[in-house]
């Protein structure tokens, strides 16, 4: 039809993208993370070499004073650094075990074909692969700081002296690094986890709790007896104990999405509209709206309230079609007037090409999660639209949990017609079902960034700890001359404090770009929240403060008689 055609939207899609639907935003953050949390292990690692070197250069010295060549002295580290990392990677294949297993129990719109993760040929080689690099690479650096001292020089020094002196910037730089980077994992997951609080705060437009929905969709091709099941159905799951309402949809918000389609604003109603009308009609008077069709007590059900008019009654099946719209049907097709009795055209969205006259206005429903906007939305009575050929779901409000009846409705659906499959879901799991991806995604991140906080912790301890033993003599010293407990406490937490501040600042730059990455991942949240980036800042602080305060504690027990007697 050239440029007389009026087409509402249209969809490309790959295919890819279509078998694991938006599932890839989130591996890509999982990814990220366990890659920021294998830097983290890295760097303590490195630490932990340095910090070993360091009480072991006077016996690698006599090492070499007795013969030993630099390559028996490799040797001998990369065989300590084998066993270490061999341990560390068993234990991490068990730990991988284990979150395998959770990503295999999670539900398969969280991860999809999730059932085919294993621990394969490819993880295995990988994780040796990572073994054999930190050996090697470890090993290297010992080697090369081995074979630069001075034999004389550190055969003759004092042995405390020996292994407290040397690699103290290198380890600082490192936990620096590494409070940097469980910087930007804490702010993923603190995003993460307000975001998923806003979603849970958002007033879905129905009923939470003692609702059932129940799809029992039969093969009937004659559309008296299609109505004939579902009014049996019905009426007979209306006469259960405890059943306050019942109706059915042919869609049912978020549980399964109802279709949707163009319609046009007329000024009277009309039995059919050719599609010419329609290729001409004003753009201003044309639409696109979910399309419902209800029976029952459908909105008594779901508990949707009546904002304005009146709902389907029984006698309105022998007269002209009649519809119901959300409100934001109503402001988006009449903003200024009143909606009652105005007229609407869906064409041919079920077979039946009769117009609607408007009778009411009900709330707003997320139809499509939580995190979408309500569609306007448009419902037709089911006794009146008899050629619709979608299948309709049964919604059930009880008096109590909808669970205690979910067993006599299927025996009901299986005495109606004993061929029907039955799904019966309460509607609090459809809620839970639709967030269950956001609430894996914050579980992951949240397991990475506590790991990744565990591990700076120990890493600030550990340099702390090691300045401490570096500067014992010192600490003595001034304890001799008259320094206060105190004294000693600010200066060694002060060293924590500033290693802190140093990685929170690094952090905070990296993690303002870094978490726009999560804008598709967050709702009703700011990737910039400067709450958010204080929060992770003031438990960074804390975590210093604690970590350098242990080993501060300790620095104050120095006896400064002992440590001037051992110089």
């Amino acid at each position: 039809y050239g440029n007389q055609t009026s087409m509402s939207d249209a969809a490309l899609v790959g295919l890819r993208d279509q078998m694991v639907g938006d599932a890839r935003p989130r591996l890509l953050v999982l990814l990220g993370a366990s890659g920021f949390l294998l830097l983290i292990g890295l760097a303590n690692a490195l630490n932990l070499m340095t910090a070993r070197l360091a009480t072991r250069r006077n016996e690698l010295a006599v090492r070499v004073a007795l013969g030993a060549s630099p390559y028996q002295l490799l040797r001998q580290i990369l065989v300590e650094s084998a066993l270490l990392v061999t341990i560390a990677a068993i234990a991490g294949l068990w730990l991988v075990a284990l979150v395998v297993h959770l990503v295999v129990a999670a539900p398969a719109s969280v991860l999809p074909r999730a059932d085919e993760v294993t621990v394969d040929w490819s993880v295995l080689a990988f994780t040796v692969a990572i073994a054999v690099a930190l050996t090697l690479a470890l090993g290297a650096i010992a080697a090369w700081r081995s074979a630069r001292q001075d034999v004389r020089e550190a055969l003759s020094a004092n042995p405390r002296a020996m292994s407290a002196a040397g690699g103290t910037s290198l380890r600082r730089a490192v936990v620096v690094g590494q409070l940097s980077l469980t910087v930007v994992l804490l702010t993923g997951a603190a995003l993460l986890g307000q975001s998923f609080l806003r979603l849970l705060e958002v007033n879905p437009g129905f009923a939470t709790e003692h609702v059932a929905v129940v799809e029992a969709s039969p093969t009937i091709d004659d559309k008296f007896q299609r109505l004939g099941y579902y009014n049996t159905l019905i009426d007979r799951v209306r006469q259960l104990p405890g059943v306050v309402a019942a109706g059915a949809a042919t869609g049912v918000p978020i549980a399964n999405s109802p279709p949707d389609g163009g319609y046009l604003l007329l000024d009277a109603p009309t039995d059919s509209l050719g599609f010419d009308a329609w290729l001409n009609f004003p753009q201003s008077r044309k639409g696109h709206a979910d399309y419902v069709v209800v029976d029952g007590d459908y909105f008594a059900a779901l508990g949707i309230p009546l904002l304005k008019g009146r709902l389907f009654e029984s006698g309105d099946r022998f007269e002209r079609s009649v519809g119901v719209v959300s409100a934001r049907f109503a402001a988006q097709s009449w903003s200024n007037d009143d909606p009652i009795g105005k007229v609407v055209d869906f064409g041919n969205m079920d077979g039946d090409t009769r117009s609607f006259t408007v009778i009411g206005v009900v709330g707003d429903v997320h139809d499509d999660g939580l995190a979408n906007a309500p569609p306007p939305t448009f419902y037709a009575f089911y006794p009146q639209r008899l050629r619709t050929y979608w299948p309709l779901s049964l919604v059930v409000r009880t008096s109590g949990d909808p669970s205690s009846v979910i067993a006599s409705i299927r025996r009901i659906v299986h005495d109606v017609r004993p061929d029907v499959a039955v799904r019966a879901r309460t509607i609090d799991r459809v809620l839970a079902g639709s967030v269950a991806d956001r609430r894996f995604t914050l579980f992951i991140i949240v397991a990475f960034a506590g790991a990744a906080l565990v591990l700076a912790t120990l890493g600030v301890y550990g340099i702390v700890s090691y300045v401490v033993t570096q500067r014992t003599r010192e600490i003595g010293v001034r304890v001799a001359l008259g320094a206060q407990r105190r004294d000693i406490l600010e200066l060694i937490v002060g060293e924590g404090l500033r290693l802190g501040v140093a990685g929170i600042a690094i952090g905070v730059g990296a993690s303002l770009l870094l978490t726009r990455l999560l804008r598709g991942l967050v709702f009703g949240v700011s990737t910039t929240d400067p709450a958010v980036f204080a929060a992770v800042a003031l438990v960074l602080v804390a975590v210093a403060f604690i970590a350098a305060y242990l080993p501060g504690r300790r620095a104050t027990r120095v006896d400064p008689m002992d440590v001037l007697r051992s110089t």
